[in-house]
């Protein structure tokens, strides 16, 4: 039997990450949410979980998305390490696009952003 998937959506405006799971829940049913809106929090839920996919805000407080993506891929667990992380940020800053991509996301995504293409990348990723 295939194990349920599961998205980690890490991102610290509650109506935002409200938002995300809606959608997810609403158009992928059979997906299990991880949510947490702590950067701190993000590594252990990681590794305790081994979520499928990560849905990562840039700008969170503490410390920011960017040092939780290089925390995930610099794990000593080389599951977490080979967890596809999708970028989400308020800020259309190609700068950080490009270090997120270099640090070793696999996509990255504008807020607002559209639904669609973001269901899109979430499946593209999943899958």
């Amino acid at each position: 039997m295939q194990h349920k998937k599961k998205i980690f959506i890490i991102e610290d405006e509650q109506n935002m990450r409200n938002a995300i799971k809606r959608m997810i829940e609403y158009s992928l049913p059979s997906v299990d949410i991880l949510e947490t809106g702590v950067s701190e929090k993000a590594l252990n839920i990681a590794e305790s979980s081994i979520p499928d996919l990560i849905l990562l805000d840039v700008l969170l407080p503490n410390m920011n998305g960017l040092q939780v993506l290089k925390a995930l891929k610099e794990s000593k667990y080389e599951e977490i390490r080979k967890i596809p992380v999708i970028m989400l940020t308020g800020i259309g800053n190609k700068e950080i696009a490009l270090q997120a991509e270099k640090m070793g996301a696999v996509d990255y995504i504008t807020k607002p952003f559209n639904r669609k293409v973001l269901l899109l990348k979430i499946k593209k990723y999943l899958s």
